[in-house]
Order: structure tokens, then sequence, then C-alpha cells
């Protein structure tokens, strides 16, 4: 359950993050003629989309994840998804090429731009809330991070929990980005892009070391074998 609230963390540290990649996205929003109540709502529902949509993709890889741990394979998957996360923050610190980048994942960016220009344009609450469920979809790779630590938290319900905290740890600079633009805007031309294969580089690591068995609590716990088998056995 503490390796849960890590994504609390993640969400809380990417507001960095958030501030670059996703700063133009919120200043986007159409809230300039709202009353200051009305500005609340709709950003209160573009985030409540947003959240929804983690908390879906949690629901996913959660399912995902609790059928591999009664196969046994739950921790060396963490090693896996580690050793990745290692590789993709190196790559991204060093400023290298993405090998794995398609034409395919390029195309269904666009469309989801799309997407979300066409909402842009409506202005209704309706828009607002399917803004958010967009977003959630919109390639980051701090997703990428939260993603990751949800399949490896082991099990459904946590999975879920992960990325509805690593969403509601993100809205203090989503929040912010829409109501204090004037104030905030100045920082958008920093280089937060760091935070991330940072912060991917050390959640890569925590996944190898959770995975690695090594009876640490809370970061490396012993496997629970006599557990796995015994599902096997009744079944």
């Amino acid at each position: 359950m503490s390796f849960v609230w890590s994504a609390l963390v993640i969400g809380i540290v990417g507001n960095l993050h958030c501030l670059g990649m996703c700063g133009p996205i919120a200043l986007a929003l159409p809230i300039a003629q709202k009353s200051p109540s009305d500005k609340l709502f709709s950003i209160a529902l573009y985030n409540g989309g947003r959240i929804l949509t983690y908390a879906v993709l949690g629901l996913i890889l959660g399912s995902i994840g609790e059928g591999l741990s009664l196969l046994g394979v739950s921790q060396y998957l963490s090693i896996v998804f580690g050793f990745l996360m290692l590789f993709f923050g190196v790559l991204s610190l060093l400023k290298l090429k993405n090998p794995f980048q398609s034409n395919a994942l390029l195309s269904s960016y666009s469309d989801l731009k799309r997407a979300f220009s066409k909402q842009l344009k409506k202005r209704n609450n309706a828009a607002f809330f399917t803004m958010g469920l967009l977003n959630g979809l919109l390639p980051c790779g701090l997703i990428y991070v939260a993603l990751a630590g949800a399949l490896a938290s082991g099990g459904l319900q946590h999975s879920v929990l992960f990325m509805i905290l690593f969403g509601l740890g993100t809205l203090p600079a989503m929040l912010a980005l829409p109501l204090f633009s004037a104030r905030i805007q100045p920082l958008l031309g920093l280089k937060w892009k760091l935070a991330i294969p940072v912060l991917t580089i050390c959640f890569g690591l925590l996944m190898v070391l959770r995975g690695s068995n090594l009876g640490i609590p809370y970061i490396s716990p012993k496997a629970n074998t006599e557990q796995v088998n015994a599902q096997f056995k009744c079944h």
C-alpha cells in the first residue's frame, strides 16, 4: 500500500513538468469571460475528466497486473519495466532520439489534438469535461511513469487508487495555470522538462528494487510465494 502513495509524490513532483508541458493546453481553456465561480466549475470539470481517464487506465492495467500476479510473474514484470524506464529516462536526459517512436503513435496524437480543438470551440460544461477526458490520453512521459507504477502496484484496487492519487497530485499546477495565467506564464519558458527524465530514472530504480525480492520493507518486499502456489492449487 505504501507503494501506492508514491503516486501522490510523483504527481506533486510532476507539477514542474505540468507547467512546461500542459501549460499551453490549460491556458487555452476558454474561461476568460466567465465569472469566478463558473471558472472554478469549468476547471473542476476539466480536471475531473482528466482524473477519470487516469482511473480507467489504472483499472485496465490493474486487471492485467492481477492476472500476472496470479501467474507469479509480477516481480519479474516490475524489474523489466524498471529497466525500460531507466532506458527511456537516460535516453531523454541525453536528448537522444526514441528508437520506438512510430507513425501510428504520431497519427493517434494528431487525432487527439483535433478532437481537443473541436471541444475548445464549444465552451459548454460537457466540452470542458470531454477535454479533460482527452487530456488524460495525450502522450506524456509523466503519465507513462505513473502507468508503470500502477501496473506494479499489486492489484486492481491499488492500481486505480495509484492513478487517482497521481491525478490529485498534479492538481496544484493544473488549477493554478488557468486561474493565474498572467503570473505563471513567464515560468513556462523555463526548462522544467529535466524533471521528467530524472523522475523516470528514480522510479525505474525503485521498480527494479521492488521486483528484486530483497526483503527491504516497503521498497523491496519478499514475494509471498506460498500464497501464489496456494492459489494455483485451489484451481
